[in-house]
Parts: C-alpha cells; sequence; structure tokens
C-alpha cells in the first residue's frame, strides 16, 4: 500500500499512539493510572504518565483525535 506524502505522517502519528502508550503503561503508578484527587493535581510527569495509559484505555479515540490534528497539520502547512 502506498501511502502519500500527506498520509505518511498520519499513518505514523496513528501507529505511534497505539504502540508507545502500550510500551510505557507498565511503567506507570497506580497513582498516574487513577489520581485520586484528579490529574490536574499531579506533577506534570505524572500529568504525562497518566496521559499515556489513558491513551492505552481508549486508543481508537485517542487516535481519531490524533489523525485529526496531524491532518489539520500537514493542510495548514501546505497552505501557509
Amino acid at each position: 500500500m502506498k501511502f502519500t506524502s500527506q498520509q505518511k505522517p498520519i499513518v505514523i502519528s496513528i501507529l505511534i499512539n497505539i504502540l508507545l502508550p502500550f510500551l510505557i503503561k507498565p511503567f506507570a503508578s497506580d497513582i498516574q493510572i487513577t489520581p485520586p484527587t484528579g490529574a490536574v493535581n499531579l506533577e506534570f510527569i505524572d500529568q504525562v504518565m497518566h496521559m499515556f495509559v489513558h491513551h492505552a484505555q481508549v486508543p481508537i479515540a485517542s487516535s481519531l483525535i490524533v489523525a485529526i490534528i496531524v491532518a489539520a497539520s500537514n493542510y495548514l502547512a501546505k497552505y501557509i
């Protein structure tokens, strides 16, 4: 399957979005997985780890969001 130069970043970002959280999730602490007082009260690095855990929990929805952001970036970069 051949991808265009505009499709390649979208496909790559989806693959990274699916694989990376599953590789990182085993290193997350219980607090990073389920913050007792909400993610907003975590330290920055803990928030990042929490987001990786979240992306591992909802890979399809998060990949759709990532794909839309990358596609919009590609489109805007082409015309700006």
